[in-house]
C-alpha cells in the first residue's frame, strides 16, 4: 500500500491531491466506500484480495510480483514450523486450548 500511495496512484487520490493513510483499512474504506472486520485473519485476506486484484486500482501482474515480498519454500515452511510451535506452547499454558487447536499445532 505505501509503494502505490508514494509513487501517487491515481485511484488512491482523495480530493485536493490528498491520499489515503496507507494501511489496507483506510485504502479499502477509500476504494470501495465501505469497511471490512479488519483483524481478522479471513477479512484481512479477503480485503487484501479485493484491493489487489478487484479494484479500480487495475494492478498488473508484473506489478503485483515485482512489489511483493516473496520468499523461499523453505522459508515459508521454517516460519510455519516455528508458528506451529509457538501455538501449541501458547496453547499448552492456557486452561480454555482446545483439542482442534492441539491437534493442528502438533
Amino acid at each position: 500500500m505505501k509503494s502505490l500511495i508514494k509513487t501517487k496512484h491515481s485511484s488512491l487520490q482523495i480530493a485536493e491531491g490528498k491520499y489515503p493513510k496507507p494501511g489496507q483499512s483506510a485504502v479499502y474504506e477509500h476504494l470501495f466506500q465501505t469497511t471490512f472486520v479488519a483483524h481478522d485473519a479471513l477479512q484481512d485476506v479477503i480485503a487484501l484480495r479485493r484491493i489487489l486484484l478487484s479494484s479500480t486500482l487495475a494492478l498488473s501482474d508484473e506489478m503485483l510480483v515485482n512489489r511483493s515480498s516473496v520468499i523461499s519454500v523453505k522459508d515459508a515452511a521454517e516460519d510455519l514450523k516455528h508458528l506451529d510451535t509457538v501455538i501449541r506452547d501458547s496453547c499448552l499454558l492456557e486452561e480454555n486450548c482446545t483439542s482442534q487447536v492441539m491437534r493442528i499445532a502438533q
